[in-house]
């Protein structure tokens, strides 16, 4: 994969984030993908368990904003550094800073990404 390639590969990761795309997100991973969220939590192994994560989070009440920092590439993978604020209709929420480490297969496709977070990442937001 080209940088460009994998750079396309990481934004459209987040775009289908924000959008609340289910089809679109799971169709960057490779059908046998990990997602670990957070590091030390038990795995999502494949597209399906994927889905249902994405699932869970997505059903949460709010609107999901993330707001990447930075992307560095490096090898088959990224680093991406990002803050995740979630908010409700009053502007209300809550934000996460994370640094997602992704690794990329030769078909272009996610096949390992871990989210690195805990609470103490954690803090009130309000739009």
């Amino acid at each position: 994969m080209s940088p460009k390639q994998k750079r396309d590969l990481v934004l459209a990761y987040f775009d289908a984030w924000a959008r609340g795309d289910r089809a679109a997100l799971l169709s960057l991973f490779a059908a046998d993908a990990v997602v670990v969220d957070p590091v030390g939590a038990p795995p999502h192994v494949g597209v399906e368990a994927i889905g249902r994560f994405f699932d869970h989070a997505r059903g949460l009440p709010g609107t999901y904003e993330p707001v990447v920092h930075r992307v560095v590439l490096a090898g088959d993978g990224a680093l991406v550094s990002f803050t995740m604020r979630t908010y409700g209709a009053d502007g209300a929420g809550l934000q996460v800073d994370v640094s997602d480490v992704m690794t990329f297969g030769a078909d272009g496709r996610i096949v390992r990404l871990e989210a690195w977070w805990d609470q103490r990442c954690m803090s009130a937001y309000q739009r």
